[in-house]
């Protein structure tokens, strides 16, 4: 932990309560969050224990209330941040969130959801530990998956923070917990202290009797016998004595503690277990089932319950009373309700064990009964209760609602534990509607954590069960998931055709609207992937009709939405527009920001920069990135963050490009869409074109980029990203390499082929240009411009006119060359396309050099000169300014440069 202004004593400290009162005894919070259940895994457990009782939520309160409560106090430490550290708060402790807070939850999948609730957690810890904080989590051992992943987060902040984390938990390596203190003494070892609490010498077990209970006159043979049966186990000492007293073999005389002749006989069992017995045997009849009720409730029991299942309510207060005072069970909290916990594990497993298998069964139905009607968002608890009374058909819709919370809060070993145990019941339960939501949350789970070969069985057995049960919509469903993952995630499209084949026939068959609209959006995708546009536009217009028939609105936005987006793919950026309008106005009729992020962040961009209003795409792209990333929308998010870098690159603003770029890779990787190598190429381009004397730093980038695109899934939106590696080869002199791209970027089916065919080719050219094959150089400019000029890609034309001109030159036309410059500075000049002027300057400086006009060649190089430092002046990295300088000044004196 890291340094805080109060500490332990160093004298060592005995156990979590004496360390809080150490640790408060100063100007420190404490926070303090418990595993909940030792059987039961509930995701965030410890972190819904910690949170619930800091933001004081009752039970009683609706979540409107709670949330209100958690915004007021994030607000008040971390100002305007609350809105976006609150909403992740309150969807970890499981609220329906409304407004704005919903919105920045309900687009999310659940890994982002996930890293997002990890994020604002850690923020609010770190800035509540402004001061010393010390948190504390309590039987570690039973926590789950998703926690411990939690904890193991919030370590780093012990770096930067006066923080302290304190983990109490069972050393025994077989436990989940056990890797919080491998990876604490692996990555932490100078902050991390682990205190092993071991058996207790004779010396010190004689110490702590006399300390626990100071009897005068205790012989010699009695205590001999306490200290060898416990063997150094202080509980255990503890527990012994405590029998004492019940059994009045220790009393109070004349205020001093003193032992009875009857010790003399005392029989102290072998084990702790049998003390613990031996204790509960003595209580009164009915505290002793008052004992054994709460046992079967769980450690800590909720007073509200066990009252509605004692079976004798009168005297029921008395009898807590009663175990208190004996110290078998303390009071946790009385608000937001009165809960009592058993002082020791073992103390609740004793109680347990001593009630017959008959009557536990017969006491965890009446358990899950109560809290059905006083609990019902306890599914984990209630699965339990049901299963340990052996009924399965009441458990079922409990571990499938527990499976799919646990899938939601990306609580993976959780949820498959959960849905596989509901499915196993399934298999002898006739519940088909249950039976659908077990499939597709663990298929989805195993989809999530990339569990292909599984998922692949799981949907081929979910397709069995649906033809055993006469269930159509879920042959639908388990058909579209393996064409989706056949098609999309394995780039085996036959195999996927086939599976989505069977599911239009299948829906058409029962009219499974929902099986067919899900239908209609994984076509479109496997067909966009595929850059097979007509089928994607076919199947979204499928989308359209079926929400206009049905009267609901989202399968038309969806269907309005990718229509001007795979419009745009296609380059008819008119159209894109258009039906984009149309989106816009379904979306925010329903409020749907996701499709409204995606016309921003995508569809406007490129229509307007066909327009050559690079500002206005400049706006919009900022906008859409903007909504995108407050929502969460990772991929969209990175469409108008790469959009914004490449207008950077064309304006010359490299370091804003980088900046961009940087984010566009950050963005892609809160989503599960492929689109990681553009960022990583362009990265790359960026630095060769400030200099190739960075092209120590561009390597890697390159490197990276190719890998990530020997990926099928990556390929699919890798043109841009081949174009980029095909340019950074170019400026590194690779041919051969450049060329290779440079076609993959051309003819590789994928979501962006059309829209980056003009760089592609104009890139190929280029590579036949150096090469000085004029003529396939020519043929290749010649194709790109009429593409570009087809779909009036207006921001393509000035590098596709510089190029055309720099072949006109090479092939001795000069004066045909000097035209194209001039067109080319024109268009860059009206579009703020800085770095296109320049090469257009520094190219046409170039053949007047060649002309023999060197006057005109010197005033266009001084023009160039002008940009250089226009351009340089934009730099802040002073490093990085000083490459571009030598390199663009290399170009300007370099008359023969190609």
């Amino acid at each position: 932990a890291s340094e805080a202004k109060q500490s332990p004593s160093n004298t060592g400290i005995a156990s979590a309560q004496s360390m809080r009162l150490a640790m408060t005894s100063g100007d420190v919070l404490w926070l303090e969050g418990r595993s909940l259940s030792y059987d039961t895994a509930i995701p965030y457990a410890p972190f819904k224990d910690l949170f619930t009782r800091f933001f004081d939520l009752r039970a009683e309160e609706f979540d409107d209330e709670k949330y209100a409560k958690i915004y007021a106090r994030v607000q008040e430490t971390m100002g305007a941040r609350a809105d976006e550290i609150a909403p992740f708060i309150g969807a970890m402790l499981g609220l329906e969130l409304k407004g704005d807070a919903a919105e920045r939850t309900r687009y999310l999948e659940p890994p982002q959801l996930r890293g997002a609730v990890f994020g604002a957690l850690a923020q609010f810890i770190g800035t509540l530990a402004q001061k010393p904080i010390v948190v504390m989590f309590e039987d570690l051992h039973w926590a789950d998956s998703t926690s411990l992943d939690l904890i193991d987060q919030l370590l780093k902040l012990t770096e930067s923070a006066p923080l302290m984390i304190l983990a109490l938990f069972r050393p025994q390596r077989q436990e989940p917990s056990w890797r919080f203190h491998e990876n604490a003494q692996r990555d932490y070892a100078h902050r991390y202290t682990a205190i092993q609490l071991e058996p207790l010498d004779e010396k010190h077990s004689r110490q702590l009797v006399a300390n626990l209970l100071e009897i005068e006159d205790l012989p010699e043979k009695v205590r001999a016998l306490i200290l060898k049966k416990a063997e150094g186990n202080p509980f255990f000492v503890e527990e012994v004595i405590r029998s004492l007293l019940d059994a009045k073999l220790v009393v109070r005389s004349n205020g001093h503690w003193r032992a009875t002749r009857e010790i003399e006989n005392v029989a102290v069992p072998d084990t702790l277990q049998g003390v613990i017995t031996a204790r509960l045997d003595r209580l009164d009849e009915q505290s002793k089932k008052i004992a054994q009720t709460a046992a079967v409730i769980g450690r800590e029991f909720a007073f509200q319950v066990l009252e509605q299942i004692a079976e004798a309510r009168q005297g029921l207060n008395d009898s807590v009373v009663n175990l208190q005072r004996r110290e078998l069970v303390r009071e946790k909290s009385r608000v937001p309700e009165l809960l009592y916990l058993f002082k020791h594990a073992l103390t609740q497993e004793t109680a347990y064990a001593s009630v017959l298998l008959s009557k536990r069964r017969e006491l965890h139905k009446k358990v899950a009964d109560c809290l059905e009607r006083v609990a019902p968002d306890r599914v984990n608890d209630i699965a339990r209760h049901y299963l340990e009374a052996q009924d399965e058909t009441r458990a079922l819709p409990y571990l499938v609602e527990a499976g799919e919370k646990a899938a939601h809060a990306y609580s993976n070993p959780e949820a498959i534990q959960y849905l596989s145990r509901a499915l196993e019941i399934l298999q002898k339960a006739d519940d088909k509607a249950l039976a659908r939501r077990a499939y597709e949350a663990l298929g989805g789970t195993l989809m999530l954590t990339m569990q292909v070969e599984p998922a692949l069985k799981h949907y081929h057995a979910m397709i069995e069960y649906g033809k055993a049960h006469n269930e159509m919509g879920m042959q639908v469903a388990a058909h579209n998931k393996l064409g989706r993952i056949f098609g999309m995630f394995m780039g085996q499209l036959e195999e996927g055709e086939k599976h989505l084949a069977e599911a239009e026939r299948l829906g058409r068959d029962c009219n499974d609207g929902a099986g067919l609209s899900e239908l209609y959006t994984i076509r479109c995708g496997v067909s966009t992937m595929q850059a097979d546009f007509s089928n994607a536009t076919h199947y979204l217009s499928e989308s359209v009709n079926f929400g206009r028939q049905t009267n609901l609105s989202e399968p038309v936005a969806f269907g309005l939405t990718h229509t001007a987006n795979t419009f745009t793919y296609m380059c008819r950026f008119d159209d894109a527009y258009e039906k984009g309008k149309e989106a816009l106005q379904v979306s925010e009729s329903i409020g749907n920001q996701l499709h409204i992020s995606e016309i921003y962040a995508f569809v406007n961009p490129y229509y307007y920069a066909h327009l050559g209003d690079l500002e206005r795409a400049r706006i919009d792209a900022e906008k859409g990135s903007e909504i995108a990333l407050r929502i969460g929308d990772g991929l969209d998010a990175a469409v108008g963050l790469y959009f914004l870098g490449m207008i950077a690159r064309w304006r010359g603003e490299y370091e804003n490009a980088i900046e961009f770029f940087n984010r566009t890779l950050q963005a892609a990787q809160m989503s599960s869409f492929p689109v990681h190598a553009l960022p990583v190429a362009a990265l790359g381009a960026t630095l060769l074109e400030v200099s190739e004397n960075l092209a120590a730093k561009a390597n890697p980038l390159l490197q990276q980029g190719m890998e990530m695109l020997n990926n099928p899934f990556m390929a699919a939106s890798g043109s841009s990203a081949w174009a980029d590696l095909g340019f950074s080869f170019l400026a590194l002199g690779k041919l051969d390499e450049a060329f290779a791209n440079f076609q993959k970027g051309a003819n590789y089916p994928g979501f962006m082929i059309l829209l980056n065919k003009p760089r592609n080719l104009g890139g190929s050219a280029l590579v036949a240009l150096a090469r000085k094959n004029f003529e396939d150089a020519n043929k290749l400019i010649a194709e790109a411009r009429a593409f570009a000029e087809e779909h009036a890609m207006k921001f393509e034309y000035p590098f596709l006119t510089i190029v055309d001109g720099m072949i006109r030159a090479a092939r001795g036309d000069q004066s045909g060359a000097l035209e194209k410059f001039t067109h080319a500075e024109n268009l860059a000049q009206e579009m703020g396309m800085r770095v296109a002027l320049l090469q257009a300057r520094i190219a046409t400086a170039r053949v007047l050099a060649q002309m023999g006009k060197k006057t005109q060649a010197d005033a266009k190089r001084k023009d160039a000169r002008a940009m250089v430092d226009e351009i340089a002046r934009l730099f802040k990295d002073e490093e990085m300014k000083r490459a571009f300088v030598e390199s663009a000044g290399k170009r300007l004196t370099d008359d023969n440069r190609r």
